[in-house]
């Protein structure tokens, strides 16, 4: 099975396995064969099916980006969260799901945020994860299989409210590599989901006080059947 492996000297993205409208560039090895998704979020909104999963909450365009930024936002009140999912689960272990994402925290304080895959139940995972409830000053990697007591990665990369790319590629049943700009920062190799699941987007407010996750583009890719 060939793979294919582009770098460029610009921003990191993935369209398709392709240099789409010179945006930007492979960072990771993608099959040949591979089914590829991918949302740039062009007009500032899905362009794709996505449904609420949390709902507290709203999304909007972020102004002066003419790229096409969506802004997932919370409502004022503490405990309040808001998520965007894809829930027709199309990603299937077996098929060696994997993701990458261009977003941006713009606050970092009293705030939770996710993003990568979940099933149909809360429990079954791999996400990206920040979370300051939790004593979170860095990026963790985290996965679980229905377990309940789920998998952590402290990636030891420190959060900012700037804009970065983290990706995770599925290698096997039993490991996970996850990345922040291009650099591993760890596996996952326990407590894998072997249920289908779906791209999931997530922020959390902590505090009174609306909190918001920027996503740039989000791209998902795995075998085909």
């Amino acid at each position: 099975m060939r793979v294919i492996e582009v770098r460029t000297n610009r921003k990191q993205y993935l369209y398709g396995g392709i240099d789409c409208l010179k945006h930007g560039a492979i960072n990771a090895r993608v099959e040949s064969a591979s089914a590829c998704f991918c949302d740039d979020f062009w007009q500032g909104g899905p362009n794709y099916s996505w449904a609420e999963r949390e709902s507290s909450g709203n999304y909007s365009t972020v102004p002066g980006r003419p790229s096409g930024w969506i802004s997932l936002n919370t409502n004022n009140n503490a405990g309040a969260a808001y998520s965007l999912y894809l829930d027709n689960l199309d990603f299937l272990a077996q098929y060696n799901p994997s993701a990458i994402a261009r977003m941006e925290v713009p606050t970092i304080t009293n705030v939770e945020v996710r993003m990568g895959f979940i099933g149909a139940a809360d429990d079954d995972f791999i996400y990206f994860i920040y979370n300051t409830g939790e004593g979170h000053s860095t990026w963790h990697l985290r996965c679980d299989n229905g377990s309940g007591s789920p998998t952590d990665v402290d990636t030891g990369v420190s959060i900012d409210s700037v804009p970065h790319t983290i990706m995770f590629e599925f290698y096997s049943q039993v490991r996970i590599d996850g990345y922040v700009d291009g650099n591993k920062v760890g596996e996952l190799t326990s407590k894998i989901p072997t249920n289908p699941l779906g791209l999931y987007m997530y922020v959390k407010t902590l505090e009174n006080g609306v909190k918001s996750l920027y996503c740039d583009m989000i791209t998902a890719w795995q075998d085909r059947y």
